[in-house]
């Protein structure tokens, strides 16, 4: 089991409401987990909605057809946009996190 947590998972990014407009405040809905190993992508679980701080956590199991090796965690949100699970400055893209099976 792996547990996958999130931060900052709103419906609306802050440069929409413009320069001085208010912080994103409506959580992010229909979150996907997914599994992916070289071309392959699997929704390991979906989290129905981010709770009122805009995090999630969530435990998931690594699928058991997985092949030894490296693999990533992403999330993609009701947006549409793959979002990393590591943190990073908020001017770089999320990146996936890598992690490897071991048999």
């Amino acid at each position: 089991m792996l547990t996958v947590t999130g931060q900052n998972f709103w419906l609306h990014c802050n440069d929409e409401w413009g320069i001085g407009g208010k912080p994103p405040t409506e959580p992010a809905r229909e979150i996907k987990i997914l599994f992916k190993q070289g071309d392959r992508l699997i929704l390991l679980t979906t989290v129905k909605t981010a709770d009122a701080k805009l995090e999630f956590s969530v435990m998931v199991a690594i699928p058991a057809n997985a092949a030894p090796g490296r693999y990533s965690v992403v999330v993609e949100d009701d947006s549409h946009q793959f979002r990393g699970t590591s943190l990073h400055p908020s001017d770089e893209r999320p990146r996936p996190v890598e992690l490897e099976v071991t048999q």
